[in-house]
This record gives C-alpha cells, structure tokens and sequence, in this order.
C-alpha cells in the first residue's frame, strides 16, 4: 500500500476509526480524519504510526527504526480484518 492510496480507501477509514474508538482517545481518530480530509496522507499515516508506537512526537517518529515495520503490521491487521468480513458476507 501506498501511504495515499490506504488513506483514501473507504474501508480502511472505517476500520481504522472503529480501531481508534476502541484502542485510543478520540482526539487520534480526529487528528487522523482532519489530515485525511485536507489530503495529508502522510501527516495520516504519521498519526497511525504514532499511536501504534504510543509516540506524541513527529520528530520522535522520524528516527524511529520501527516505523515501517508497525506501519506494515497496520496494513496486515487491516487486511485481514477485511478478509474476516468477506469471508462473513460469502457466508
């Protein structure tokens, strides 16, 4: 996935704001969505990186080796969230 394209696909908003309402206070589902809207997709994808990691600063994330590994793990709970529910919807 390309940082833009997981923005802007339907399923994965909805996932992730399921995901931000269960695991962590609104104020990173809303920082998420407003980046979203105005077309941040990397400010977007450095807000899921950031509350994967429990990280409060983007200077912080930058250096951390992590990131692209926790963003791959993002993506795969997310696919595989996806592939439950169309496994559910075949029946």
């Amino acid at each position: 996935y390309q940082a833009h394209v997981l923005c802007a696909d339907e399923e994965f908003q909805d996932w992730f704001r399921t995901k931000c309402v269960e695991d962590r206070p609104i104020v990173v589902r809303d920082h998420f969505l407003k980046a979203w809207t105005t077309g941040d997709y990397s400010e977007a994808i450095a807000v899921l990186l950031r509350w994967r990691l429990g990280i409060e600063s983007r200077s912080e994330l930058l250096t951390d080796e992590t990131a692209c590994t926790k963003l791959a793990e993002i993506v795969l709970e997310f696919d595989r969230g996806r592939g439950r529910a169309a496994e559910k919807r075949r029946g």
